[in-house]
């Protein structure tokens, strides 16, 4: 008998993706019988096991960072001269709060996140859903691993052991629960696959939000082996800062997280971006979403043949302005549009005789050059 398992891992922010891949499996009516997570995993797995797709949405669409770190005005009050330093999506102000907190405090409070859960989150029916449901915390200062299945955890208390898993410590405090004292499960598996195949599980769709934290690869080979299906679900695309919630962002990687795992169970074409199915000849397919991408145009449209030829067209006219020198366009990765042109260009003009044929310059930027030869196959340059 099938047993499916989503085994969700941490990232901060970056845990709307999830509830976009959830999305997705709900309309292609793939059953899930068992859900484990660590971290935000742990939040989002019993979003889904109480079955609420528009709740979880609803959450996403409202968290900003200041609803779930307890981090005064006090600490966004002071001006820093490095504003213009990247931090990662961190503002400069947002950096410092977070500093002052984990260096006065032992990192930032979590009263703002613990409200929601229990505004959020009903423990009954996690309890009584007919799902599965485990979680990973890590146990402080022993950093042993807390596997726990909703059976171990006591009742009344399943939302403090969710909060204990997402204790992202230094920069979130360590939670207390009785006696023993907790920190985020990312500290030892931040993608429990595990604790899926030791439920039984027959098939096993992961999704790894790629942020900080332990992931066991063995354990998950092991899984590609042992089970009938296994699925990695994971953004080719950069889903931003994982200790920033920002509404915007959340929305954006939901939909992320959506036409990923869509695409991953063969609904749309694509790799990195989103064709509708069957408009591209697969020798066109590789080409057109290499272009896409160096292009950067958005990854949360699906696009038809003739809504990416626009799209492309429309990118090109933004890339005019060329840099001096080959050399210009490798050493910026925010001109790798200039790039893919400059290559087009030469292909276009100089045929077999353009540098870019020579094996080891094709061999080296083979995807650029196929995206190149896709531009000028469909008349864009």
């Amino acid at each position: 008998m099938k047993k499916t398992a989503l085994v969700l891992s941490g990232g901060g922010s970056r845990g709307a993706y999830e509830i976009g891949v959830w999305k997705a499996l709900k309309e292609l009516d793939i059953k899930v019988d068992m859900v484990f997570g660590t971290s935000v995993g742990s939040i989002n797995g019993a979003l889904i096991v109480q079955g609420d797709l528009e709740l979880a949405e609803r959450l996403w669409q409202e968290l900003e960072t200041d609803m779930v770190f307890d981090v005064s005005d006090e600490e966004y009050s002071f001006k820093s001269t490095f504003e213009s330093i990247d931090l990662g999506g961190m503002s400069a102000d947002d950096a410092l709060g977070y500093a002052k907190e984990i260096v006065l405090h032992g990192g930032a409070g979590t009263s703002g996140l613990e409200s929601l859960m229990y505004d959020y989150i009903d423990e009954k029916q996690v309890r009584t859903s007919g799902i599965d449901y485990g979680l990973v915390t890590t146990e402080f200062p022993s950093m042993s691993g807390a596997f726990l299945y909703v059976d171990d955890i006591p009742d009344g208390q399943l939302n403090d052991h969710i909060l204990a898993s997402a204790s992202c410590f230094p920069a979130v405090r360590k939670c207390v629960i009785g006696e023993k004292t907790y920190i985020d499960g990312g500290y030892k598996d931040n993608l429990p696959v595990q604790m899926a195949m030791d439920r039984g599980a027959t098939a096993i769709i992961a999704v790894d939000l790629q942020a900080v934290g332990i992931i066991r690869k063995s354990t998950i080979d092991a899984a590609r082996e042992k089970c009938d299906e296994f699925h990695m679900i994971k953004s080719p695309v950069d889903l931003g800062n994982f200790l920033v919630f920002d509404t915007e962002n959340s929305k954006r990687i939901m939909t992320l997280g959506y036409l990923d795992a869509m695409r991953h169970f063969g609904k749309y074409d694509g790799l990195k971006y989103t064709f509708e199915k069957g408009q591209l000849k697969p020798h066109h397919l590789a080409g057109a979403d290499t272009a896409a991408y160096m292009l950067k145009l958005d990854p949360c449209v699906v696009y038809n043949k003739d809504a990416i030829a626009e799209a492309l067209l429309t990118a090109i006219k933004q890339h005019e302005e060329c840099c001096d020198s080959f050399a210009d366009y490798l050493n910026d990765d925010e001109l790798r549009g200039q790039l893919l042109l400059y290559i087009a260009r030469s292909l276009k003009q100089d045929e077999e005789k353009s540098m870019f044929m020579q094996p080891a310059l094709f061999k080296a930027l083979k995807d650029e050059v196929q995206a190149a030869n896709f531009l000028i196959v469909n008349g864009l340059v």
